[in-house]
């Protein structure tokens, strides 16, 4: 019961909750990118697999080098899972997720603190609060990009592992990622978080089919 209750409120982040896209070498400029991720429960008793439990996740995460700010839906570990609703303008999500200290990296391994929190308006405290450790893993295919890795830094706790797909600075994903921003900009007022970086805009300019949908409400 106690593995299946964390299990839905992890990120990623993420995610991949995390979400496992700063590592030292890596990222020393902002960001804003779609993450999946597999947060796995292995068996450490009997370490069997067959006995590991696993919960997938998605989101959109804005890196901003001194923390993090994401949201984001947990989905069925399987690879017919129905993503359909996930969507950078979709304020309907599942969780959302901010760093509350420092990332601090060495060596490539990267330590933060982070408060995971139901969308809810009546949330009156995080889901949970959690210390993470962040790295990455060249795949065999080095075009095929990087896995990144994170988990809980406390015995017996969770594995997490995704891909990114970096949104900012990237004329062919501009417009999801301006959509991802306006999100983030509206969570961060709506709940009147206090995060220590600023949600620039650094998606690039928009395509004109998107401009004249709707207004960039960024500011």
């Amino acid at each position: 019961m106690y593995r299946s209750s964390i299990a839905r409120i992890l990120t990623l982040c993420l995610l991949l909750r995390l979400w496992p896209y700063v590592a030292a070498d890596e990222w020393t400029e902002p960001s804003l990118f779609h993450g999946t991720s597999i947060l796995i429960y292995p068996d450490y008793e009997g370490h069997q697999a067959r006995n590991h439990t696993a919960t997938a996740a998605r989101f959109y995460c804005y890196y901003g080098v001194k923390g993090y700010l994401t949201f984001g839906w947990w989905l069925p570990a399987a690879a017919d899972a129905d993503y359909s609703h996930v969507a950078p303008d979709n304020e309907d999500f599942e969780w959302y997720e901010h760093t509350t200290t420092a990332i601090t990296c060495i060596n490539g391994r990267c330590h933060v603190g982070v408060a995971n929190w139901n969308n809810n308006n009546d949330s009156k405290k995080p889901a949970f609060v959690e210390k993470y450790v962040l790295g990455s893993a060249p795949l065999m295919n080095d075009n095929a990009g990087k896995f990144h890795v994170s988990y809980f830094d406390r015995e017996g706790g969770p594995v997490v592992v995704g891909t990114v797909r970096t949104l900012s600075g990237r004329q062919s994903f501009v417009d999801e990622c301006y959509k991802a921003l306006r999100t983030l900009r509206r969570m961060r007022e709506q709940r009147g978080l206090e995060i220590p970086f600023q949600l620039n805009d650094i998606c690039g300019a928009p395509t004109r089919s998107d401009s004249l949908q709707q207004p960039l409400l960024l500011g």
